[in-house]
């Protein structure tokens, strides 16, 4: 098997219950098919390393939950508000969800919705196992404040199940772009118009067994390690039309490949013209710069206080009989006295 063929494989099976566990993090449909593209996107630049992880799987859902989750996500204005489900139940849950801390509700998704165990959970959070099992207990019993029917951990599970499952996505998806929409995924939610029939996608065959866990951990509680089922509403798989519908709005793996590749040829095309541009700065640099120091000249300062020199004219009356007297004095001018010799 190729590196792009294991990548495929793998985008088949996580993606489309990857944006169901982001949708339940973020209650934000855009932002979870975003999350899960630039999860993948993440992987295939760093494929070597994740075919050789012991969980690939595992690590592009932390890569998507870091993405879903990042703060910059609140200066976009179109991701300030939630894309809510049809269902009331299912709003009140959407929203004692997005009212938990990030971390919190990490923690609650991970470990409610995907069914992973407490070690894996806190592994997966980068937390000890006493602050995971703290964080956990809090979410739990602020989730049960304001709904306390959910203060059973079994449905709580199978509450977060259907908030997650492909219908209610699918119907949340369709409400927000205002679609039509026709048929009924599981539990009778209705999915958008179009979508292909049960079975008429692998992405969507194999997301349908998957279901919102179906990228636990083989140790964990999920569907990988044949624990409780968690493919749908109830423990059923959800409808193979609504699993299209999801499976399509989130980008193909060609398609995340080729993205990925474009953005490497381009920053490494910027990066080595901003190398060029840098050494070329420095060449010219070193060939005007001077070989030695030379000191500045100083300024000149102008000298005030000095009479002007003006050009000389006819003299006057007064000058001329001042000449005309000193040219009459015996030797040319007046008397000097002489000392007396004794």
């Amino acid at each position: 098997m190729t590196p792009a063929q294991a990548f495929d494989a793998l985008y088949a099976f996580c993606a489309p219950a990857l944006v169901r566990q982001t949708y339940l993090l973020t209650g934000r449909h855009e932002r979870a098919r975003a999350a899960v593209e630039t999860a993948f996107r993440q992987a295939w630049q760093r494929w070597p390393e994740v075919a050789h992880d012991r969980d690939p799987a595992g690590w592009v859902r932390a890569a998507a939950y870091e993405c879903a989750l990042s703060p910059w996500h609140r200066l976009r204005r179109r991701d300030r508000l939630p894309d809510p489900p049809p269902d009331p139940a299912d709003r009140a849950l959407q929203d004692a969800l997005l009212r938990l801390p990030p971390s919190y509700r990490r923690t609650l998704v991970l470990y409610d919705g995907v069914g992973l165990d407490l070690p894996e959970t806190a592994a997966e959070t980068e937390a000890s196992t006493p602050a995971t099992a703290g964080r956990l207990m809090h979410a739990r019993e602020a989730v049960a404040a304001r709904l306390p029917e959910l203060a059973d951990p079994t449905e709580l599970h199978r509450r977060l199940v259907r908030l997650g499952s492909a219908a209610t996505l699918a119907a949340a998806h369709a409400a927000a772009t205002g679609r039509t929409v026709s048929g009924t995924g599981a539990g009778g939610s209705a999915v958008p118009a179009g979508a292909a029939a049960p079975g008429a996608s692998g992405v969507a065959g194999v997301a349908g067994v998957a279901g919102v866990a179906g990228v636990a951990g083989s140790g964990g509680r999920g569907s990988g390690a044949g624990g409780k089922p968690v493919a749908g509403t109830g423990g059923k798989p959800v409808a193979g039309a609504a699993v299209a519908s999801v499976a399509a709005s989130v980008a193909g793996p060609a398609a995340v490949r080729t993205a990925e590749e474009r953005s490497t040829r381009f920053w490494t095309r910027s990066a080595i013209a901003f190398t060029v541009t840098i050494i070329g700065a420095t060449a010219l640099t070193l060939r005007t710069a001077p070989t030695h120091y030379l000191a500045p000249v100083s300024p000149g300062h102008p000298v005030q206080g000095l009479p002007v020199e003006a050009a000389a004219g006819p003299l006057s009356q007064d000058a001329l009989k001042q000449r005309a007297r000193l040219k009459a004095e015996v030797a040319g001018g007046p008397e000097r006295l002489a000392p007396e010799i004794r």
